[in-house]
């Protein structure tokens, strides 16, 4: 750093004290022994130069008492926290820009807008969400900052109520997280664009009944083609099914109308 000029020490290190040709070399005119202006015009790094606790590397207030709306620091933020710990960054150290005991996600830490103290895990203001009337989400408030408002997260700007990365728009089952090897639309046997995992009626023995009786089939006909149905449907799905012919069903089975026992094992 440059010679100041009658301080009794040695600044920029050369060895000796007040060296006549730094003497004067720039305006310091709180006494921190940071300059304010140089003499060429310039601005030195001090941001206020009337004022002796504020210099580069200066405590930064909040650390205690209210904020004082001053950047001490002078390093461009007003009334950011040096903070540590788990409640600043998740066991690290960094900067509190808003002064809410949280470090922002891009430092490392939890708080996904560090320019508002609203915004932090522990957050009390319940999340928002608002919708356009084409569905497309328009206002997304995460105060709480853990991805998701209400329990749904966002994807391209419209909600995912699984948080599978599918938006509903899309997803075939929405409130059912697709398995890690499904990226698109979850498998749907009866093809009635409802996955299996959200369909109350899978195989779709109910639609095959009712065209079965407007055909004119007889209950026995019916019940029979549901029983093969129900079968596929399993054997589709990958789940292993015996027949039983016992009068008292196993625990777990299913039974259909035509009578016998299906036993899932």
């Amino acid at each position: 750093m440059p010679e100041i000029p009658d301080n009794g020490a040695d600044d920029n290190c050369s060895g000796e004290e007040n060296e006549e040709s730094d003497i004067g070399a720039y305006v310091d005119a709180d006494g921190d022994r940071y300059a304010g202006t140089y003499f060429d015009g310039t601005a030195g790094p001090d941001c206020n130069d009337g004022d002796a606790s504020i210099y580069p590397g200066a405590p930064e207030f909040p650390h205690t008492g209210e904020p004082d709306g001053v950047d001490n620091d002078c390093d461009g933020s007003i009334d950011e926290t040096e903070c540590a710990g788990d409640a600043c960054s998740g066991g690290g150290g960094g900067k509190d820009e808003d002064g809410d005991g949280y470090v922002s996600i891009e430092d490392g830490g939890a708080d996904c807008n560090d320019q508002d103290a609203a915004y932090k895990p522990d957050a009390t203001v319940v999340d928002y969400v608002e919708y356009d009337d084409d569905g497309n989400v328009v206002i997304w408030l995460d105060y709480n900052c853990d991805g998701t408002v209400n329990g749904a997260c966002l994807v391209s700007g419209l909600i995912d109520t699984d948080c599978d990365g599918i938006a509903d728009t899309s997803d075939n089952c929405d409130t059912v997280k697709n398995r890690p090897n499904e990226t698109g639309a979850q498998p749907d046997y009866d093809d009635d664009a409802i996955g299996d995992a959200c369909d109350l009626d899978p195989c779709g023995l109910d639609p095959l009944g009712e065209a079965l009786s407007e055909e004119g089939a007889s209950e026995s006909e019916i019940a029979a083609a549901r029983q093969t149905e129900l079968v596929s449907c399993f054997a589709a799905m990958g789940v292993v099914i015996s027949e039983s012919t016992s009068d008292t069903p196993e625990t777990g089975s299913r039974t259909s109308g035509g009578g016998c026992s299906l036993v899932i094992e």
